[in-house]
């Protein structure tokens, strides 16, 4: 048996992630690799926009190698890639959280988290009578608070 270090690999020729020697198409970024048999298509995009249509270091064909024993603190090529960085949110839930305890009657919070439309809402019905607000206090503690793009909130910090 082969060890995953003596397989053949390539880079791939739109994003430059190792593959497999065999991958006709890249799992990250589904270009079809040049030495692709006549007529290889890429699969069709994620539903929900996601750009991976599974995450690269499981799909199929692509090789992600391990970082060696003396760089065990540091991030592998397949953890960088495991999450895109389009689903990551700037927001954080401290600054949420201090602008909901204290504005959440007038949808502060909801402004932060570029929610505006509802924020106006939450202004205008003083936070659904508090209730609203308070909702939102629980979301925001528990890290299902999301910004306006429908990504979570989930770094305190």
């Amino acid at each position: 048996m082969t060890s995953p270090a003596d397989r053949a690999t390539k880079l791939c020729s739109g994003c430059g992630i190792i593959l497999d020697r065999a991958a006709a198409v890249c799992p990250r970024c589904r270009t079809v690799q040049p030495d692709a048999p006549v007529g290889t298509t890429p699969p069709p995009p994620a539903p929900g926009g996601r750009r991976f249509s599974t995450p690269p270091a499981e799909a199929p064909g692509a090789y992600v190698p391990s970082a060696p024993s003396s760089f065990a603190g540091l991030q592998t090529h397949g953890d960088a890639l495991a999450g895109s960085w389009e689903d990551r949110t700037d927001r954080r839930i401290l600054p949420a959280f201090i602008l909901c305890f204290f504005l959440g009657v007038f949808g502060a919070h909801r402004f932060y988290a570029g929610k505006t439309l509802t924020a106006v809402l939450q202004l205008l019905t003083l936070g659904g009578l508090g209730i609203w607000m308070l909702v939102d206090l629980i979301l925001i503690v528990t890290g299902s608070f999301t910004d306006g793009r429908g990504r979570r909130i989930t770094e305190w910090t």
